[in-house]
Formats: structure tokens, sequence, C-alpha cells
């Protein structure tokens, strides 16, 4: 390996702490850039690698594929773990790298549970992460990287390092063929009607490859400013005083954050981004304070105060009787009935029923305006919360308690509405 390329590269390696004598799992497809890592890492003396292989059968060349892959892995002294995927993935079923991503991430879930390896790296280099700078700047929008990141998390607990961003492709094919080093080629890669591939292709040839990297690390530079101001922003949930203070470009920013932080992994960007904009327009409206259903199964709920985006709740009416005081824990909610003056009970209201509340319900008691609605509404409870607020009757039917929602949500009443934050 010229010693030039061998010096960038030992930098690299530095600069994410990755040392020899750790034990790391390489996401290995045979192709030439996993191949060239696995080259990388035997020539800097790593001996404990587990190179994480998963075979799609999405083609008539997997056994070609499958062949190299087993064939490098043991040359390099290297240990292979492998997944099959059954049935087949096809990447005529539509979303196919979308499908394989969140397969193979999973998969590397269950493998650190196993090998318990320090971090996973990925063969992504300097071809891969101009062309992605290229595709972001041609989408617009929001981004969190411009490029590709050296390092991130997997499940908020797994790193993934890049080391090679700073190596090209024609170099790593270069390395690869003078040192007889097989590889599969993978003819999807060629296919011009992908667009990443057409941007590898016709765009990237043209482009000033020094001048763009220090675009981006200067675009990367004023993104992590905006990342410190959302940092210092980010409250959960999101008060509005704070969020209407902003200018329209960090509100984007944090809405995308937000939802970033709920969305399953593996997320498609374009549902992402799709969620952002609803949030966005619905966050325009004053005064509502409905539940938005979001793309990937999120959800937006609106308090008087604040706002706050979590997965979407399965809300049903519910109906609990309980015979005695004491404490109670259900699915929607939990109560602690020691002390029964607290919601208007007596020993002999028993037994009770806690329910959801109906439009047409009225209190028990002798009040001029006896409706639990407008009680409802006067005490500010959010709308999406209404249908399912709990009222108290006692043995012969009446409703004689509906908390105060101050008490609830300052936890002053030891009542709590469990999936909600208030």
């Amino acid at each position: 390996m010229p010693e030039l390329l061998l010096n960038r590269i030992q930098r690299s390696f530095d600069a994410l702490e990755l040392k020899p004598e750790n034990k790391y799992a390489v996401a290995y497809s045979g192709g030439p850039d996993s191949t060239f890592l696995l080259a990388v890492l035997k020539k800097l003396g790593f001996k404990e690698i587990y190179a994480i292989y998963v075979n799609y059968h999405d083609s008539p060349f997997v056994a070609e594929e499958e062949s190299i892959v087993r064939k490098n892995v043991h040359n390099f002294g290297y240990h292979l773990v492998q997944a099959d995927v059954r049935p087949p993935l096809s990447k005529a079923d539509g979303n196919f790298e979308a499908k394989a991503r969140i397969i193979r991430y999973s998969f590397f879930k269950d493998v650190q549970k196993k090998i318990n390896f320090l971090a996973i790296l990925t063969a992504h280099q300097e071809d891969d992460y101009l062309v992605t700078y290229l595709m972001q700047k041609t989408r617009g929008g929001l981004v969190t990287t411009w490029g590709i990141a050296s390092k991130t998390k997997l499940y908020g607990t797994m790193n993934v390092l890049r080391p090679l961003l700073d190596v090209s492709k024609e170099e790593i094919i270069g390395y690869l063929k003078y040192n007889n080093i097989p590889y599969y080629d993978d003819e999807t890669n060629k296919n011009l009607s992908r667009t990443r591939n057409w941007f590898r292709e016709t765009v990237l040839p043209s482009i000033d490859r020094e001048k763009t990297k220090e675009e981006i690390e200067k675009l990367n530079q004023e993104l992590s400013k905006r990342k410190e101001i959302i940092a210092s922003a980010k409250q959960f949930p999101t008060p509005y005083v704070s969020y209407q203070a902003m200018p329209e470009d960090i509100k984007m920013f944090l809405l995308y954050s937000l939802i970033k932080d709920q969305a399953p992994l593996g997320a498609e960007e374009r549902k992402i981004i799709a969620a952002r904009n609803l949030c966005y327009q619905n966050l325009k409206g004053i005064g509502t304070t409905e539940a938005t259903e979001l793309p990937l199964g999120l959800c937006l709920f609106r308090n008087y105060d604040d706002f706050y985006i979590v997965s979407q709740l399965i809300q049903i009416p519910y109906s609990r009787k309980i015979e005695r005081k004491g404490f109670y824990d259900f699915k929607e909610f939990s109560i602690d009935l020691s002390n029964l003056s607290l919601f208007n009970l007596k020993e002999d209201s028993f037994p009770i029923n806690i329910r959801t509340a109906r439009p047409d319900d009225v209190f028990g008691t002798d009040i001029i305006n006896n409706s639990v609605l407008s009680f409802l509404k006067s005490h500010k409870v959010p709308m999406y919360l209404r249908r399912f607020y709990p009222v108290i009757e006692d043995k012969d039917g009446k409703i004689v308690c509906v908390p105060f929602f101050e008490d609830i949500k300052n936890k002053t009443l030891p009542l709590v509405l469990k999936g909600y934050l208030l």
C-alpha cells in the first residue's frame, strides 16, 4: 500500500480512535470498498475483526458474491458472521434499499449482543461522501449532516465509524487490482436509472474534489452552530413561547430533530420531511389543542402552552369498576384512593366507576352549569384529551368528581394519565 495513502488512512483511524487491540465489526458485502477496508485493517495490524455479511438472495449472482466473501474473510484471517434473508428480498418489491437497511441494522444489533464489539465500521468512501452532498444540494431542504458523518450511533448505543471518507474509489480499485485481491462487482451500481448512480457517473467527474470538500466542511461548521442552538432550545414538551421566538429555519430544524428522535430506525427521509412539514403548518394555527396524526406512526399533541411528538397513542374508551379505596394501576391511568376526600368520595360511595367522559355527561351535584364538557373547556383540558378524560361515578351512577386538570398536570392529585405529557 503506497505510503502516502496508508498515512492518510492512519490519520483517519487515529481521529476515530481505532486501535488494533480492540474488537470491531465490519459491514462486509464482498464489494471493492468493504474488501479494501478489510485489507487496510489487516495491514494496520487489527486482529479481532468480525466481518458481518447479509445475503439478501436478491440476484442470480449471490453464489459468486458469497464465494468471494468467504474467500476474502478466510484469507485475511478474520471471523465471518453471516445472515441469510429468507424469503429472498427482491429488488422488484420497491424500496429495496430501505428494507435492506432495516434488515442489516437489526442483524448488527443482534451480533453486537453476542460478540460485544466496540464499534461497527462501514466502507463509505470519498465518492460516496461527495455524491451524497451533491444529491443533498439538489434536493434542498434541511439536513443533519452535509455529506456523510464519520461517526454516528445506531439504537442510541452502537457506534458506527466510517474511516475511508478521505479515500477515493479510484484509489481503492487501483489497490485491489495491484494486489490481485478479488471483489464482487455489483452490476446494479452501473444502472443509471438510479439517482445515486447517475450522480456518480455524470456529475462527480466534473467537480473539483478538494474545493467541494472544503465547501462541505464549511457548511458542516455552520450546521454545528445551528445544532448548538437547537440543543439548548430542545425541551420535551416544547413551550410555544420559545418555539414562536425562533427564526423560521430554526423552527424547521427543531421539528426535524424532534421527529428524527421519535422515528423508527430506517425511516425514509421523505417521510421525516413530510411529518416535519405537517407539524410546521399545524403549529402556525393558534389555539388548537388537538392531536394530529403524522407519517411514520407518530402524532403531534398540542397543549395550551406547549406541544410534543410521540408515537401515536391507541385511544379507546375505558370503564374501570373499583370496589374499595386503595391504589389502582390500570392501562389508561393510575390512581391512589387512600384519601377519598381528594376525589369527593366517601366510604359509602363504593363501588365507584371511573370512565371516559361523554359529550352529554352532567354532574350529579347541584351546580348551576352542570355540563361536564363545559367544565373541561373552562379548565383548559386539551381537546384531544376531553374524549378520554376520567370522570368518577358513585354507586348510584352519579358523576361526583371530575378531577381538576391543573391538579393532574402539576401532580398535586394522585392521578396519572398514562401516555400523555401534560
